[in-house]
């Protein structure tokens, strides 16, 4: 039996050396490998009763008792499991698929287990003086600590190995997950309830990439697919090789979820063989789901913000279940400093109505009562010192004309301009086309033609736009919505 055992433990060490566990298993060495589950859990149990066994004989509790004589059987039969469970453990690893470092901590651990025990039992079961004795069914009391040391160090081991083999297969967090909130504080982890609530920081600064895609892949994807493990040639831990794509081409094509082949493969049956992740590996979500395709379908940008990205009901739900109830979008999402009170008070005395949006906000809507001299040079510079905090700006019904709208320059932060009524063309136009949070912009009796309807083309943020009663044609409108569908073109009627 010591023989044997022995020839276990050296076989192990040449598989150790023999067995190339980078990928390019055979069918059959995948085979053997995926029997690696079913054995492992028999060397956990035995050798975590063999620690308590001894731990029980080590006080003298279990002294004389036969449960203290078996107790080298049960090494003996536990060292055999360790062996034949890492042996084949190193077959499953040519699979591939798995974190490096986690995988080569639960290899070395797997491997230390098996030939610890086996030592162990070697040496407990070694001949004293001439015959077969145990020191554990030999002790007649309580015992040297060394023995227990050794055992309980194997159970440790044995925990540990086992919790790395779990991270393997379920993913990281999978032994925390359900932790009670003692446990987690001792522990230095963050409560339960913020695990299922999604924090984001400043919504202006946080991409979309980088808050909602980036985790899922790392999480769910990148194990097999990166720079080490590119399996089809796929590797998801960086946005170039995401771009680049696999070995058979593209797999995300911006702004068409339904031509992408990532989003195909992890929308199919889990039964389905291109089901991604594969079969036994930890599984998109639905709401991690609906975030990548939301994401491919709002152009697969990598600098888009969470408060640029436009918003679908689904994800409006999937956010407001994370406890992400009203998420500040676009100039509300920005850091914008407070303008100074007697300037506002000063642009109010010369005749321009100035105001906040609300209570509890700080950025201003303007609008121009006076119809002649409007935006006159000393109203201008007024305005120039607050520009940053103007989001609505009312110039309609006045005598602005174009060289009045260079202005609008300053205001980086507009989302509404009223320019209905007014001497505003086409050339005027351009002086627009620097606001990158323009939402909304009527243009309702000017003289505006669809060489500046055109103009606007470019503004992203654009939604809505009145031309009633201009001079931009049908023809010219389906040109803007046909390169903008997003965009509301009203022309009256």
């Amino acid at each position: 039996m010591r023989g044997a055992l022995v020839a276990g433990a050296v076989l192990l060490i040449v598989l150790v050396f023999a067995v190339d566990t980078s990928g390019g298993a055979s069918d059959f060495g995948l085979f053997v490998g995926r029997l690696h589950p079913s054995v492992v859990h028999f060397p956990i149990v035995l050798l975590l009763m063999f620690a308590g066994v001894e731990f029980l004989s080590w006080r003298g509790w279990l002294a004389t008792s036969p449960i203290t004589k078996a107790a080298p059987a049960v090494l003996y039969v536990g060292s055999w499991f360790a062996i034949v469970a890492a042996g084949i453990g190193l077959f499953l690893a040519q699979g591939g698929g798995y974190d490096l470092d986690t995988f080569s901590w639960h290899k070395r651990l797997g491997v230390i287990v098996a030939l610890g025990a086996t030592a162990t039992y070697l040496i407990r079961t070694r001949r004293v003086r001439g015959r077969e004795a145990s020191v554990a069914s030999s002790a007649a009391g309580p015992r040297s600590a060394r023995p227990l040391a050794v055992a309980m160090s194997i159970a440790v081991l044995v925990a540990i190995a086992g919790h790395l083999g779990a991270t393997l297969t379920h993913g990281e967090g999978y032994l925390t997950r359900y932790m009670p909130d003692p446990l987690r504080k001792i522990a230095g982890l963050p409560s339960k309830s913020s695990l299922s609530t999604m924090q984001i920081a400043d919504p202006a600064e946080a991409t979309v990439f980088e808050s909602f895609v980036r985790p899922i892949l790392e999480d769910k994807c990148v194990a097999c697919h990166n720079s080490s493990i590119s399996k089809g040639g796929l590797a998801l831990d960086t946005p170039e090789g995401l771009l680049e794509g696999s070995e058979d081409g593209e797999v995300i094509a911006a702004g068409r979820s339904t031509d992408s082949e990532l989003i195909e493969r992890i929308w199919l049956p889990e039964s389905d063989d291109d089901h991604m992740p594969p079969e036994g590996r930890p599984q998109v979500t639905v709401a991690e789901a609906e975030l990548i395709r939301w994401w491919v379908d709002d152009g697969a940008s990598m600098e888009r913000t969470v408060a640029e990205a436009e918003l679908t009901p689904t994800i409006t739900q999937i956010f407001s279940s994370w406890g992400i109830e009203e998420l500040p979008r676009g100039v509300f999402a920005l850091s914008i400093a407070p303008p100074d009170t007697a300037t506002l008070s000063a642009l109010n005395a010369m005749g321009l109505s100035v105001s906040a949006l609300s209570e509890d906000e700080h950025l201003l809507q303007v609008r121009c009562d006076r119809r002649p001299g409007c935006l006159s040079t000393q109203r201008s510079e007024a305005l120039r010192s607050i520009a940053d905090a103007v989001v609505w700006f009312d110039l309609g019904s006045t005598d602005v004309g174009d060289s009045e709208l260079e202005l609008l320059r300053s205001m980086p932060h507009l989302t509404r301009v009223h320019l209905q009524k007014t001497a505003v063309t086409d050339a005027g136009l351009a002086a627009l086309d620097s606001l990158e949070y323009l939402e909304y912009l009527n243009l309702y009796g000017t003289a505006v033609t669809d060489e500046g309807l055109n103009r606007l083309v470019s503004l992203r943020s654009l939604r809505s736009v009145y031309v009633w009663q201009t001079q931009v044609s049908q023809e010219g409108v389906d040109h803007f919505v046909a390169a903008r569908p997003d965009v509301r073109v009203n022309i009256g009627g």
